[in-house]
Formats: structure tokens, sequence, C-alpha cells
């Protein structure tokens, strides 16, 4: 959770032009980084607006609760957060 904290920086877990924590997306975010943790990969300072980022946030909003959107979007963190992808979707 330390990472995360430091790549929020002291500000509120908020995507662009919201005002309430995207839960199920910070949820991927935690266990995205969890398990690149445990599996000893470094994470990485992601160089694009990861809050934002397209696939994400897809997975993320409207029918996000099923396993294969969760599978998804945590896939999707722990590319962001190991730096495997780090492009604009």
């Amino acid at each position: 959770m330390e990472y995360l904290a430091n790549l929020m920086g002291g500000e509120p877990f908020l995507r662009s032009g919201t005002n309430v924590t995207p839960l199920v997306q910070f949820e991927a975010a935690a266990v995205g980084a969890g398990t690149l943790i445990q599996n000893g990969i470094e994470l990485k300072t992601p160089k694009i607006d990861w809050l934002n980022d397209e696939a994400l946030v897809k997975a993320s909003t409207r029918g996000s609760n099923t396993r294969s959107m969760l599978d998804r979007r945590i896939h999707r963190a722990m590319q962001i957060f190991s730096g495997q992808d780090d492009v604009r979707r």
C-alpha cells in the first residue's frame, strides 16, 4: 500500500472528473501491486496517467463485477506497475 500511497503523492485515489474513490479500480491496483511484490518483480513508477488508463477504467466500470473483468483489471494494473505496458490505451 505504501507504493500506491507514494504514487498518489498524498492525493486521494480519484480518476479525473470523479469525487468518489473507484473501489474496484483501487482493489485491482492493490492486488496487482501486491502480486508483483510477491513474485519479486520490481514496481515501477508509471509514465502514463494510469488512473485514467482506458483499459483499466473500462475494466473497472459498468458491468465490471464479473470474474473476467476482475482478472482483466488486475492484469492491466500489473502491466502498468511493472512497466511492461507503459503506453496509453
